[in-house]
């Protein structure tokens, strides 16, 4: 994997022959939906000079060999090491359709680097997806450690505990808010004042209200 903290110098001397095209390019990952050279993603890098770059940064090397009447694409990719630039791929004598014949050797040799792991290895070249640092997030390993009596949901989405769901379904409330133990008995309590004053009629009003 590339090292943002550790850089070297390299100098980028370019392959093929220098009467034809050549280009290098700073690689960040491989679209294997497309066919050309434009399935490799990254920027261009100055050729015949110096260059600082991160250790683990990776070069796609371009160029064409041959005669005027006959060039021939070849490719060499490299990466930025403490020692220098080291050769991981080369193809040489390949033809105009050359992105075909590198393009999924290249995205399985980003895969591994990029995405350390026995999964790298063994991922599809065929997926289609672009071989890149994108990478989906881990689930939380810790899971949910809330108590319980936090996670309690009713069937009807009431979050709030038992004691704080004491309410009729005709509005009337049959306890104090965060009731307990006391809130019980001042509940049975006041049904029996309740009660009293419905028997008595004083309470009619309020028995309209509340049924």
């Amino acid at each position: 994997m590339t090292d943002v903290t550790k850089k070297r110098i390299v100098f980028i001397e370019p392959i093929g022959d220098p009467r034809f095209k050549q280009w290098v390019k700073s690689l960040e990952g491989v679209d294997q939906t497309i066919p050309d050279g434009f399935a490799f993603l990254g920027s261009f890098v100055r050729l015949n000079r110096k260059a600082e770059l991160p250790v683990g940064t990776l070069l796609l090397f371009f160029g064409m060999e041959g005669s005027r009447k006959r060039q021939r694409p070849c490719v060499a990719l490299k990466v930025v090491t403490d020692d220098g630039l080291e050769t991981l791929y080369e193809r040489d004598e390949l033809d105009q359709a050359w992105a075909l014949d590198v393009r999924d050797d290249i995205a399985r040799i980003v895969a591994a680097r990029r995405r350390p792991g026995p999964a790298a290895a063994g991922e599809s070249a065929g997926s289609g997806a672009p071989t890149s640092l994108h990478q989906d997030a881990a689930p939380d390993p810790v899971g949910d450690l809330r108590r319980p009596a936090q996670r309690l949901v009713r069937a009807d989405g009431d979050l709030r505990r038992p004691a704080q769901r004491l309410v009729r379904a005709d509005g009337d409330l049959l306890a104090p808010a965060d009731a307990g133990a006391d809130g019980a008995a001042a509940c049975t309590a006041w049904r029996r004042r309740r009660n009293a004053a419905w028997s008595d009629g004083t309470g009619d009003e309020d028995r309209q209200t509340h049924g």
